[in-house]
């Protein structure tokens, strides 16, 4: 009975129909499974990120691409896309990162990290951790991010960003 209610589920969910012998569970168990690839039991919880975002990790990344903005207009649409400037924590999200802009043809992209009163902090209020990568100081009060390394720049000059916001689990 329960493989004929499965069934039922699968119908309803590619029809958009709601079977009544669906149950939300079955229906559930069914959505994680396409979504999430495999049977049911490797779709036990996955991670989504929204259309045209990487995932790496609990988190999802936007490159920018062809959208250029200034520093503070990079983290208002980040904040608008429900995420914020990239924020690195550890190495492994920061070679992720090294990877995929290198990808990059020579883009510059902005991150979540500038110089505020006695120091370098991240948008969300971290200090910079030198561990982590080898910040050049250049010019200007921003950072932002290109295959050869990190860099200072003028915030209100104008490039690509990168935004980073939590993935949704299910």
């Amino acid at each position: 009975m329960v493989e004929k209610k499965e069934q039922l589920c699968v119908a309803s969910t590619k029809t958009s129909e709601v079977h009544e012998d669906c149950s939300a569970e079955l229906c559930m168990r069914e959505v994680k499974k396409q979504l999430c690839g495999g049977t049911t039991e490797a779709a036990a919880g996955c991670a989504l990120c929204p259309s045209n975002w990487l995932l790496y990790g609990d988190n999802c990344y936007y490159y920018s691409h062809d959208t250029r903005r200034t520093w503070d207009q990079s983290r208002e649409q980040c904040e608008m896309m429900g995420g914020h400037l990239l924020v690195i924590e550890d190495q492994g999200q920061q070679a992720f990162i090294h990877r995929t802009v290198t990808q990059q043809a020579g883009d510059k992209f902005w991150i979540g990290l500038h110089h505020e009163g006695d120091g370098w902090r991240w948008v969300n209020g971290r200090r910079y951790n030198r561990s982590l990568f080898q910040l050049k100081v250049i010019s200007g009060n921003c950072v932002l991010v290109q295959n050869s390394g990190y860099y200072s720049e003028n915030c209100n000059d104008t490039h690509t960003f990168i935004c980073q916001r939590k993935a949704v689990k299910i």
